[in-house]
């Protein structure tokens, strides 16, 4: 079975404020540029140009907050994850684990599809996190289909 890796933008809500904090200056210029008496072309033309360039970098901000990127793919078999990242493979034999915290990430939109994402932490015998994955299930079927060959392989399952 093959699913999407996938990585959420972590700094969301403080690319949110940025954008709010540049639209803000841009229409705190924008009330100064209208208010102003006797303000002379060259100075009403630079003001208007910050104006825009504060409006155009908090749009900019807004637009690429929360974006989520491809990572890769994961194959799941009975016995083991496999990685495809970056053209390279790793495999990780569920033997190596003791068990697999499950956080949910909430409803995302990817590639034109509404979805789950989950971020799966396999933590290893010792007690300590050894491979953190962030996977889109685009359906509960999904995402059993998934669960089932961790849940066969006996480790388990912090949902």
């Amino acid at each position: 079975m093959e699913f999407e890796l996938v990585s959420i933008d972590q700094h969301k809500r403080s690319k949110i404020m940025y954008a709010a904090g540049f639209i803000v200056a841009a229409m705190t210029l924008f009330f100064l540029l209208s208010t102003a008496p006797n303000l002379s072309y060259s100075a009403g033309v630079i003001l208007m140009g910050m104006v825009m360039v504060f409006a155009l970098t908090g749009l900019f901000f807004f637009v690429r907050a929360g974006k989520i990127y491809h990572a890769g793919k994961l194959l799941l078999s009975a016995e083991e994850i496999i990685l495809e990242q970056n053209g390279e493979v790793v495999n990780y034999y569920f033997g190596l684990y003791s068990e697999v915290n499950i956080k949910d990430e909430g409803f995302h939109s990817y590639k034109g599809s509404n979805g789950k994402i989950l971020t799966l932490i396999f933590h290893q015998k010792e007690n300590r996190d050894l491979l953190s994955l962030q996977l889109f299930f685009p359906s509960e079927k999904n995402l059993a289909e998934f669960l089932s060959p961790l849940k066969a392989s006996g480790i388990p399952i912090n949902y």
